[in-house]
């Protein structure tokens, strides 16, 4: 086989080990909507992404590990990473702010999301599992994004020091407000596009104003 022939091969395996572990999460997520994740069992994950319980658990070491990279997986695009921008001047820092509150907004509030955590709250009582996963690859992920871009606007002089944390936990505070404990509730269905967008301008009026005067 030449070389050619030997990447592309590379390529196809590669392929198809993400499209199995891309089914894999696709079938945890329905099968513990739908049974709990207690009741859950791998071989009913496995039998819903067609694939064998051997290539699940040499993907995924074991249930917990699955629950951990499904809520690693839905958060992926919910972090407040550099590819938003740096933000070098107040105009830079409003405006990265905006467009992360809209897609962290989006991303936070999808039913399928907003699912899990119904979920992992009625199993509490029985397992932490889940509730742990949401933790620590949801919330401490998108909280230490949060904190290595406000530590970049201290250093840019547009935070003061002191600062940081308020402004960070007054913006979240702002833009997520009520909304999660209402659909979790069941009082209300995903806001519509403009209302996640005025929540996400409101939350960023409140970090500009705790900004250093320009």
């Amino acid at each position: 086989m030449d070389r050619n022939a030997a990447d592309d091969a590379g390529r196809e395996v590669g392929d198809g080990e993400s499209a199995r572990r891309a089914a894999i999460l696709d079938a945890a997520g329905c099968v513990f909507t739908e049974k709990g994740y207690e009741a859950a069992t791998t071989l009913e994950i496995a039998r819903r992404a067609r694939v064998s319980k051997r290539d699940l658990y040499r993907l995924f070491d074991s249930k917990k590990g699955l629950a951990a990279a499904l809520v690693a997986t839905h958060t992926e695009t919910m972090t407040l990473d550099p590819r938003f921008g740096d933000p070098t001047d107040r105009e830079t820092f409003l405006a990265i702010l905006r467009t992360f509150g809209r897609r962290f907004l989006t991303e936070f509030l999808d039913p399928r999301r907003v699912g899990l955590y119904r979920l992992a709250i009625a199993e509490a009582p029985r397992s932490v599992h889940l509730s742990e996963a949401l933790q620590a690859e949801g919330a401490d992920r998108v909280r230490r994004s949060a904190v290595e871009f406000i530590r970049r606007a201290v250093g840019h002089g547009l935070v003061a020091p002191q600062d940081a944390e308020l402004v960070m936990a007054s913006y979240f505070d702002v833009l997520v407000g009520a909304l999660q404990i209402q659909m979790l509730l069941g009082l209300r269905d995903m806001p519509a596009a403009a209302e996640i967008a005025a929540s996400a301008d409101r939350a960023t009026e409140v970090a500009a104003r705790l900004l250093r005067p320009a």
